[in-house]
């Protein structure tokens, strides 16, 4: 039986975290705490989930995306 052998010399092909992506001064970092703060405050309001069909991605997720 033929099997493959991995290449155990080789580096990850991405980094092993997301903050590796992103510096502190990105600006991502300030979208991601505006965000996080409407969340928080309760400034922001999401629909009540609807528990149908396929599972719902995080909405201040994709509010975060979509800034």
């Amino acid at each position: 039986m033929h099997t493959i052998q991995g290449d155990r010399q080789q580096f990850t092909l991405l980094p092993a975290s997301i903050e590796d992506y992103v510096s502190a001064q990105d600006r991502v970092r300030l979208y991601d705490a505006f965000v996080e703060h409407l969340v928080r405050n309760k400034e922001v309001q999401f629909p009540a989930p609807n528990y149908e069909g396929q599972a719902q991605y995080d909405r201040p997720s994709l509010l975060k995306l979509l800034l």
